[in-house]
């Protein structure tokens, strides 16, 4: 039913406020722009000079125009540039971009000069200057060097010297620069990184130099060959990134981000791109909810700001910001969300930056209070094209199986279970033959996953091009569970004259699954594995019928068989995906542009449930079906102006000034359908089924802004970064719906110091501080209306049918934003040679105004409202450390650790000082499980702490209890005995307390890298400490309850060894006796274990192979994922989540699709 909405405009007005600053800019900048129309000087300056193109994986500049470099050309001797100590200019201001004025023919990057300095000679008393030339994009690198012997020909004598350039994991390195020493010859390697170059005798010297590597000399000395791997310069002080609206340098950044490069995910095994965060990235904590093909994880960047909103981080895929990811429906309790970032190949990213402090996330004003991930997807690189291929394939199986009582034993259980209600025992001969189906061997299988992407890239003097297809399809550890993703990508830029650049995104996706997990509740089913884990062992495969305790001659509920449940049904789900995204960058004068983009993403979304009569869900309704659509439609315009300039040597500054349109539309159709005579029509023929349903929902969100950054630095030494953003939403009150989010950065790189440069130990040593303020807009886009829902009800003698309206809320005429309010303090030190590199932070984050329904009064009508009150703190700490142990030709060795700590804290819940419960569904447990306490941490476990198994001696010669108990059962040896917390002689409600929590007291993540020659390894670690895990399906599995009022319950093989019995006794909570019920609903200590756990997520062997034929850069590797893990958590895996991304319900295990150890096979190259 559609909620009626009063006919208003909610849409906030800005476009005034942008044109009238776009106007003032104008004006400003008149006088600039006019002096910027004489001709420029024909000679780059001194501290202009390009250094080699760098790795695909460095992000460029906003000034640097992307594919604007001209066709490489021959290397003459005339390029060689010398310039005379008398013709050297001044220092230059920092340059823009290329090719943004024209000028004269200079040296540019594609002639790939090398000049070694001391072939230039230096003036007399010329300052340093404040800034040079950062490298170009990766796009422009000629993909077919110049003829490497032309500057060298006319040498009297000398000979060719060849050989290959290759990177610490032994791939061939384009384009790195090769001079040799005191010479004008030079030349650069080809796409495979050979090269060949005339030297003029055996004591030359040949000097490698590329953009993120270090230098490295070697003396030719009668080699005919001569092959040199370089070394990673990970000082990277000029370090181009990624940040809101344009790049920055690294140098010049005073805020708080992170960055991992497509080559540190390059041979890692992951279907999206959150997965290839996890442990790479300081205060990111990742969690994946299910093993199951396709499922979603929970990102989190330094914690949870909001209580009922949304607290994933927004996502920003070259430029265009990705809305919120919503799905169709099952219609069925406890079905799992997909993976909202399945439209995005791994295998076509470049860069992720993460942006974590409100200083680097305010530009993005009412969407950054969560943190922002920018993802910079590949391009293509000038020249000639390339052809590279990327084939991963897997196997896998379940990492930690359970393994279930067979039938013997589960006879055995069951007659004890009946002598304690003194019924007669049911199997007689425990020694006679018996059905012993394995109902987790029948309904899982081994895993198999494709992931084959090809990729073509290349393209002319003035446009590239990068074109890439994918497939992916995983077959799941549970039988008629899989994932099909095919996907495809294409990038172009093209230079349209010398002041219009057009860049354009496509990207079309889509995916189809069968899911596994259709509902998840302990009774009549339970999605899949719970079914299969506490199956009777003594009911054959194939049985359909009323015996579900497989007891001889037992008649009770109909048996929800495992095997059927999951081969039987249908649940289906499409997704159709599309980004299509066009940024126009015009070039108005020297070091002023104004860019404007234009964008669209379509996600369409579909989901077909078909439960037949076969199944336990579809029995009593004949069959029972589910139809849903949900498509997603958002449109995304935002304009600005960049400007950057060097004043008097000495003062940087760097502008953003511009303003954004957003909007979101939501459609939502669902049917559900029972009551089929003829099953096989299913949900394709919903008109044949007795009962229906039909309901529809569309929902409409606006976002307008405006926008301001300014960036200084005064000689290089001191930073100042300060952003400011305007932001109107529709979703709040019609006097509420601007915000205003400002932010201010500082830094100062001490190692610019003067009295820093004798220091040689320091190589980088900087100091940031930020403060600024975000905001946080999750919620309904009629949040602040009051909302009416329709009814039918009949009048009249004949019963004709009326529509009815009634409110089902309240509006709030005061409803606002959540504001987050965040203090970052941060150190980065490098020690000399780079070999040691920290990064450290610390951060105070509140939020303040928490949207969250408030209770009111039943006489109102309703029964909450939606208000701004209590605030929530996230406070913690970041530390990132990398050893680079050993770095020489032919051996590297290096280490990196992240560690972050986070403690969520509720400060308050307004002006309320009573806690708030969080509650769990089942139908055997679903009491209380979780409390919000102000001023205590957010995510405790809440309920009775279980302190031994009663023993004979704690019962009278009557048999009663001398103990404290609760009364929902009978007590006998063996059960659980609670902690009567206020002494009153009984247990109940108020015996409750917090018993653990969810959140981790740490996390972290270590890489460690290995090379020798063509041999690579890597071994990346991740790991949580100090968080609790909640083992629902241990309950169901491992309490010793068989039977409960014909709800039958399969026990594990671990319990039935070690239980408490009369010959065996003991004080282990863990393993309990043989129960006649449930003592308590609400959860318990015993249920609670620790999560902790170090996992070797993956471990990687490579080798590279020298060039065969037209095959460049072939490179073999294994991967292994989740080989190991060292946990006490007795279930399947302790990294998940059963209830996706609820915050209150996070380290649940209620019957979680289990995670999988699998093996890849892979092979990358290029052609």
């Amino acid at each position: 039913m559609e909620p009626l909405q009063p006919l208003e405009k909610v849409r906030p007005k800005t476009g005034s406020f942008i044109v009238c600053a776009s106007l003032l800019l104008g004006i400003i900048l008149t006088d600039e722009i006019q002096a910027q129309q004489t001709k420029p000087d024909p000679l780059a300056k001194p501290d202009t000079l390009v250094l080699p193109v760098p790795k695909a994986d460095t992000i460029p500049k906003p000034r640097v125009r992307p594919d604007s470099t001209p066709t490489p050309r021959r290397v003459i001797q005339q390029d060689s540039l010398v310039i005379p100590s008398n013709t050297v200019p001044k220092p230059a201001a920092r340059p823009v971009r290329p090719n943004s004025v024209k000028t004269p023919r200079r040296v540019t990057q594609s002639d790939r000069l090398v000049i070694p300095t001391d072939t230039i000679p230096k003036p007399a008393n010329v300052p340093k200057p404040a800034h040079t030339a950062k490298p170009v994009t990766a796009d422009s690198l000629p993909v077919t060097p110049p003829n490497a012997q032309v500057a060298a020909d006319s040498l009297p004598g000398g000979r060719f010297v060849k050989g290959r350039v290759t990177d610490e994991k032994s791939g061939g390195l384009p384009g790195v620069g090769i001079t040799v020493k005191n010479t004008k010859i030079q030349t650069i390697t080809n796409t495979d990184g050979s090269y060949q170059l005339k030297v003029p005798n055996d004591q030359a010297i040949l000097v490698f130099s590329f953009t993120g590597y270090k230098a490295q000399e070697q003396l030719v000395n009668r080699r005919p060959v001569l092959n040199v791997r370089l070394v990673p310069d990970v000082k990277a002080l000029n370090e181009v990134v990624v940040v809101g609206y344009g790049t920055q340098s690294k140098r010049d950044l005073a805020t708080a981000t992170s960055r991992v490069a497509a080559t540190e995910i390059k041979t890692a095994v992951v279907n999206t791109v959150d997965q290839a965060l996890q442990g790479r990235v300081t205060g990111v904590q990742v969690t994946e909810t299910s093993g199951e093909p396709g499922a979603a994880t929970v990102v989190r960047i330094r914690g949870n700001n909001s209580l009922s909103g949304n607290n994933e981080p927004l996502y920003v895929i070259d430029g265009f910001p990705m809305p919120p990811y919503r799905e169709a429906s099952a219609n069925f309790t406890g079905a799992y969300a997909q993976n909202g970032l399945y439209g995005i190949n791994p295998n076509d990213i470049e860069s992720m930056e993460v942006l974590k402090d409100a200083a680097a996330t305010a530009i993005y004003g009412s969407r950054g209070a969560n943190g922002v991930i920018l993802i910079t997807t590949k391009t293509g690189k000038r020249g000639e094209g390339r052809v590279e291929l990327v084939n991963r394939t897997s196997f896998g199986q379940i990492s930690n199986p359970i393994r279930m009582m067979n039938s013997r034993q589960y006879a055995e259980i069951m007659n004890e279970s009946y002598a304690l209600t003194n019924r007669e025992a049911p199997f007689k001969d425990l020694n006679a033959p018996l059905t012993n189906t394995d109902w987790v061997k029948a309904i899982t299988q081994p895993s198999f996953r494709q992931d084959i992407t090809l990729g073509v890239s290349g393209g002319s003097p003035k446009s590239s091009y990068y074109i890439s297809g994918n497939y992916l399809f995983e077959r799941g550890t549970i039988i008629n569970s899989d994932n099909n993703r095919a996907s495809l990508r294409a990038n172009i830029n093209t230079d349209v004259n010398d002041w219009y650049t057009l860049r354009g995104q496509l990207s079309f996706v889509r995916q189809k699954s069968n899911r596994a997990i259709t509902s998840g509740r302990a009774w009549p089913n339970s999605g899949g594995l719970l079914d299969g884990l506490k199956a009777p062992p003594t009911i054959e495969l194939n049985y359909l019928g009323f015996n579900s305790s497989g007891i001889p001659g037992y008649s009770g509920y109909y048996f929800a068989n495992p095997y059927n449940e999951l081969t039987s049904k249908t649940d289906v789900s499409q997704n159709d995906y599309s980004v299509i995204n066009l940024e126009n960058w015009f070039t108005i004068a020297k070091g002023l542009q104004f860019v404007v983009s234009l964008g669209t993403n379509q996600n369409l979304t579909r989901r077909q449930v078909f439960l037949p009569p076969t199944t336990a869900e579809g029995y009593a309704s004949k069959g029972s079906g589910s139809s849903g659509l949900a498509n997603t439609y958002s449109y995304n315009v935002n304009a600005y102006f960049l400007y950057e300039k060097t004043f008097a040597e000495k003062h940087y500054l760097n502008t953003t000034l511009g303003g954004e349109y957003n909007s979101q539309i939501f459609e939502q159709l669902n049917t559900i359908s029972s009551g089929y005579a003829i099953p096989a029509f299913g949900v394709d023929n919903i008109g044949s089924a007795q009962n229906q349903s039909i309901g529809s929902f569309k929902e409409t969100r606006t976002l307008q802004s405006a926008f301001v950054r300014v960036n200084y630095s005064f000689k290089s030494k001191y930073v100042l970064n300060t952003s400011l953003r305007l932001d109107g939403a529709s979703p709040f009150a019609q006097n509420k719906k601007y915000g205003l989010f400002p932010a201010v950065a500082l830094a100062w790189n001490l190692n610019e110091e003067g009295f820093m440069k004798d220091v040689k130990f320091v190589s980088n040593a900087k100091f940031r501080v930020s403060y600024g303020e975000t905001g946080s807009q999750a919620i309904g886009p009629y949040s602040s209306l009051t909302q009416f829902y329709s009814g039918f009800y009949q009048y009249g003698q004949e019963g004709a049918i009326g529509t009815s309206l009634y409110s089902t809320t309240i509006g709030n005429p005061n409803l606002s934003w959540e504001r987050t309010r965040q203090l970052n303090a941060g150190l980065d030190f490098n020690s000399a040679n780079d070999r040691f590199v920290f990064s450290f932070d610390f951060y105070n984050k509140r939020t303040l105004g928490l949207l969250q329904p408030r209770t009111l009064p039943s006489q109102s009508g309703v029964s909450t409202i939606l208000d701004n009150y209590g605030s929530m703190e996230n406070r913690g700490v970041e530390v990132s450390v990398q050893a680079n142990i050993i770095q020489k030709k032919n051996l590297v060795l290096s280490s990196r650790l992240n560690l972050s700590r986070n403690i969520n804290t509720l400060l308050d819940l307004g002006e309320r000082k009573t806690p708030d419960y969080v509650n769990i569904s089942g139908n055997l447990l679903g009491g209380t499980s979780g409390i919000l306490i102000p001023g205590q941490q957010v995510g405790q476990f809440y309920g009775l702490r279980v302190v031994g198994l009663a023993q004979p001696s704690d019962f009278n010669n009557e048999g009663s209890p001398q103990y404290p108990y609760a009364i929902l059962t009978d007590q006998i040896p063996g059960t659980w005995k609670y902690q009567d917390l206020n002494n009153d002689g009984k247990i109940d409600a108020s015996d409750r307390q917090v018993i653990g929590k969810s959140n981790p007291d740490f996390i972290f993540g270590w890489t460690n890298d290995f090379t020798w020659k063509n041999l690579s390894v890597t071994a990346f670690f991740t790991g949580s400490v100090g968080n609790d895990v909640l083992n629902l399906t241990r309950f169901y599995l491992n309490n010793g309850l068989l039977d409960y009022q014909g709800v039958i319950f399969n026990q594990t093989e671990d319990w039935y060894y070690n239980r408490w019995t009369a010959d065996r006794p003991h004080n282990n909570v863990r393993y309990p006796s043989t129960q006649r019920g449930i003592s308590s609903s609400d959860i318990n200590s015993a249920i609670l274990e620790d999560g902790s756990f170090v996992r070797l997520k993956m471990l990687t062997i490579s080798y590279g192979f020298p060039k065969i034929g037209p095959v460049k850069n072939p490179r073999l590797f294994v991967t292994g994922t989740n080989l190991f893990t060292l946990t006490k958590y007795t279930g399947f895996d302790p990294e998940v989540s059963s209830f996706n991304q609820s915050l209150l319900q996070q380290g649940i295990d209620y019957g979680a699709y289990p995670a999988q150890k699998s093996f890849t096979i892979g092979l990358s190259c290029n052609f």
